[in-house]
């Protein structure tokens, strides 16, 4: 469906007409890997692919923005752009936010998002190899939850770890892969919520994917998803209360 140019950047000097350049992309190989694997996680949860048409030529972004807790988290999504897929890009602060916005140009990735089942879109889906590796699936969730996710410590007398992840649609097939792979029970829940976006007052539903850290799923969460994680005001609260349960 997508194709894209596999010839290395070269000068292609033609006598006697003129000398021009042609900038042709490297070839990308890319395949299954934990780090693939967290971008993916990054991407369907805090990040957006973004179309734009135009007379003479269309062009596609791969980007989020973040405020300042979760830079750590553009800065690993920022390095995995350039070693997974060769794209080198900046980081820009927002005028008059605290927020920050990172972007890559994908016009010639969409033929890899096809091929390695990488959906963008509202609510995450898993992409199929993850489902079949427990670390590659530890590392989406990783990136997931440092994207929509927050971790819950509820009970003080008798702990009780919370993970939930927060969508704009009802996470099903997410919610499948949890409980086959972390052998846990899973709820979904609904919610209203209500914005505030230029001054109107927009009213929604939104649904609230939550598991808990128990006994069968703790040591996938220890082993698979926390080395992965990046944001420390949720790994270290994660990583508290695995060493004390």
């Amino acid at each position: 469906m997508w194709e894209m140019n596999p010839f290395e950047s070269q000068i292609w000097i033609i006598p006697q007409i003129s000398t021009f350049v042609m900038k042709m992309e490297k070839e990308i190989k890319i395949e299954p890997s934990e780090e693939l694997a967290y971008w993916t996680g990054i991407a369907q949860s805090d990040g957006w692919l973004y179309h734009e048409k135009r007379r003479e030529r269309s062009s596609f972004e791969v980007g989020l923005r973040v405020g300042r807790r979760s830079l750590p988290m553009m800065l690993k999504f920022q390095r995995l752009s350039k070693t997974l897929f060769l794209r080198d890009a900046k980081i820009t602060k927002v005028k008059y936010r605290e927020a920050w916005d990172f972007a890559i140009g994908a016009k010639n990735l969409l033929h890899l998002f096809e091929k390695w089942d990488i959906r963008f879109g509202d609510p995450p889906k898993p992409p199929i190899w993850c489902l079949y590796e427990p670390r590659f699936f530890g590392s989406y969730l990783a990136g997931i939850i440092d994207g929509d996710g927050d971790i819950r410590i509820k009970r003080p007398k008798y702990p009780q770890c919370i993970i939930r992840i927060h969508s704009g649609r009802k996470q099903e097939d997410l919610s499948k892969a949890i409980t086959e792979l972390l052998r846990c029970s899973v709820y979904i829940t609904p919610r209203r919520r209500i914005v505030e976006f230029k001054g109107r007052i927009i009213r929604g539903l939104c649904f609230d994917l939550e598991f808990c850290v128990s006994s069968k799923s703790s040591e996938f969460v220890r082993t698979y998803i926390l080395p992965k994680m990046t944001l420390q005001h949720k790994s270290q609260k994660l990583s508290e209360f695995l060493s004390n349960n």
